[in-house]
């Protein structure tokens, strides 16, 4: 009796993975830096496992490409940031690939500010009226993770990451 709940268990995870997968997430958002309009366009999409070489350090770490695999909690990433778009009134700014195809499982939901716990994306502008600020925060237990991106209105773009590895 106790072998036929297996599977109905078992389906309905596979269902709920593959819905959470099927449907590709963008956060978007306008903000206002000085008297300037940005744009900042974020995209999730499943990862390509073909094109990349995983390797586990002794301490169980996910290592993609030889870089530290954020947001995986130790598990094998199933979506990753695939793309990062940033427009500064009217010039579209670079952030290399690098800085963020390696977030793994990120939620794209807005927040509303900093205080706000039930989002997981959010956007400032710099004082200065120079740069603006993005922020991801992701992943939950040990796997969870912050990294804010830094760009200037030049084109400059920095990340800082938080979490594990």
């Amino acid at each position: 009796m106790k072998l036929s709940r297996v599977p109905t268990v078992a389906s309905a995870v596979a269902v709920l993975a593959t819905s959470s997968l099927a449907a590709p997430q963008t956060f978007e958002s306008d903000v206002q830096v000085a008297n300037e309009k940005v744009h900042v366009a974020i995209s999730m999409g499943a990862f390509d496992y073909s094109a990349h070489q995983f390797r586990r350090t002794q301490h169980g770490n996910v290592l993609v490409d030889g870089v530290p695999a954020v947001g995986t909690d130790s598990f094998d990433p199933k979506t990753h940031v695939s793309s990062f778009r940033v427009d500064w009134n009217g010039h579209a700014i670079e952030v290399p690939k690098h800085l963020f195809e390696f977030v793994f499982n990120p939620s794209l939901e807005p927040k509303a500010s900093s205080f706000d716990d039930r989002g997981s994306v959010l956007v400032l502008p710099g004082f200065s009226g120079s740069f603006i600020l993005i922020h991801i925060s992701g992943g939950d237990a040990a796997g969870s993770f912050n990294s804010w991106w830094v760009i200037t209105k030049t084109g400059t773009v920095d990340r800082f990451v938080d979490g594990p590895p």
